[in-house]
């Protein structure tokens, strides 16, 4: 994931405010709103209500999840670890982050600097969440735009039906919907 945005470093670090959004995401543009309010370097999406449409996409929710802890000034503290338990999870990173030009370039020296992450995997084949993880060892601040719903992801065609039956059955718009409008 990120070995590709690295292939557009020279539109990355250009300077000017850029916002990364994973490509299997669909998400309320409300959300780019109040992820662009933020003056923090590095601010991403963080939904508190992940449970909700995890525990229909998933057996178990904890397989597909990863930890999120939250400060008290509402900035994050821990991300992307394996969680062992719900409560290692305050919300769930959507793949929807902005960076100003400072936490552009924090983020990418960040990930050339280091050779080998300490769960073996080479800086090519890291998760976005390997590199933010890495930034708040450094001490680098990330703030937490948080939401309740606004977004839903497509892992698998298992999630296209599972979203197309919410559609039918009405219930879509608790996790998603054209600006708060439900789509008919």
């Amino acid at each position: 994931m990120v070995y590709s945005l690295m292939c557009a470093s020279d539109f990355f670090l250009s300077g000017t405010r850029v916002m990364v959004a994973y490509s299997d995401i669909i998400y309320e543009s409300r959300l780019v709103s109040a992820l662009m309010e933020s003056r923090h370097p590095v601010a991403t999406v963080v939904d508190r209500k992940w449970l909700d449409i995890w525990s229909k996409r998933f057996d178990n929710p904890l397989d597909d999840a990863e930890t999120l802890q939250l400060s008290d000034e509402g900035t994050i503290t821990d991300i992307g670890n394996k969680p062992n338990s719900l409560s290692e999870i305050e919300g769930q990173f959507i793949g929807l982050t902005c960076f100003s030009a400072e936490g552009a370039a924090q983020f990418a020296e960040t990930y050339q600097s280091i050779d080998q992450w300490e769960d073996g995997k080479v800086p090519r084949s890291c998760y976005f969440t390997d590199v933010l993880r890495a930034l708040l060892k450094r001490n680098f601040c990330i703030d937490a735009v948080v939401t309740d719903s606004g977004w839903i992801e497509f892992d698998t065609e298992s999630d296209m039906n599972l979203y197309q039956k919410l559609e039918r059955d009405g219930e879509l718009t608790r996790f998603w919907s054209v600006d708060g409008v439900a789509k008919t």
